[in-house]
């Protein structure tokens, strides 16, 4: 059987085929840049933005028709819970895409993030994060168990957005709205922190470039002060997240200072992965 998954992100919106057998494999996917937040404004998605998801997910659909699809499923995140028409939004998608919109929670997407690396990895105690285009889940775990969570508006696009291009004049005003938000959440401390999400797997290739690891000395984040992103080496790895690479280390590297973590390491599981498993689209994974 084959799964369609529809992510709608801040930066992207994903659509992934999943062949379920007796395990579960990732068959195709289609990626799509996400504008929702840009087409937002006083918490309104325009009728210019909503035509644009239509158009983007009905796409999708046909990817998903041509790849024998037998199911669609399909779930939004940050950028959709701020929408204040959302059930404009949503009756005009299932009309024109014949497509349900589940908006996850920020508690819920957290809960997801969870259940993904869970699955991945051996320590039962410690701090997952995912980063996002528009939030960022930080959540704690303990034995195997998720013990708090709490979705913060410090993702990479809605940094740029209200800070502009990143320099050394506005770094002190992008931590301390970064650090407010994180004033919300208790000060655990761990010595490494497991970061999930698009930035931090393009964080991991540039750093990959440098040192081959499972984990990354936070130091290691230095290393980017001196690359020049119209380097087109560099920009092949970074592609439409030229504007927002720099928020993302930034964000990683305050999480680590904020909680006392050495060291983190950059997971390919995330969201979609944990979304699959609530549902109990499959029992073994295989990303």
């Amino acid at each position: 059987m084959k799964y369609g998954l529809i992510d709608i992100g801040t930066n992207t919106i994903r659509g992934v085929i999943y062949s379920v057998t007796d395990k579960t494999t990732i068959a195709a996917d289609i990626v799509f840049e996400s504008e929702i937040i840009t087409d937002t404004a006083d918490n309104k998605l325009s009728e210019q933005g909503i035509d644009k998801l239509a158009q983007t997910l009905k796409q999708i659909t046909i990817f998903f028709e041509k790849e024998d699809t037998d199911r669609i499923l399909c779930f939004a995140t940050s950028a959709m819970r701020d929408v204040v028409n959302l059930a404009e939004v949503k009756m005009k998608i299932k009309r024109e895409c014949n497509i349900e919109i589940e908006l996850l929670s920020g508690k819920e997407e957290a809960e997801c993030d969870f259940l993904a690396l869970n699955y991945n990895i051996k320590e039962n105690t410690g701090i997952g994060v995912d980063l996002g285009g528009g939030s960022c889940q930080i959540f704690y775990f303990e034995h195997g168990k998720l013990i708090h969570s709490k979705s913060l508006p410090i993702g990479v696009k809605r940094l740029y957005l209200n800070f502009g291009k990143y320099s050394q004049n506005n770094y002190e005003s992008i931590k301390r709205f970064i650090y407010g938000n994180l004033n919300n959440f208790p000060k655990v401390t761990c010595n490494s922190l497991y970061i999930m999400g698009g930035t931090a797997k393009v964080i991991k290739k540039l750093l990959e470039k440098e040192i081959k690891s499972e984990y990354f000395e936070t130091g290691m984040l230095d290393f980017f002060s001196s690359l020049e992103y119209n380097d087109d080496k560099l920009l092949n790895i970074i592609g439409k997240r030229v504007n927002t690479i720099e928020y993302g280390i930034v964000v990683i590297k305050l999480l680590c200072e904020y909680f006392n973590a050495a060291k983190f390491s950059v997971m390919q599981c995330g969201v979609r992965d944990g979304y699959l498993i609530k549902k109990g689209v499959f029992k073994d994974i295989h990303i």
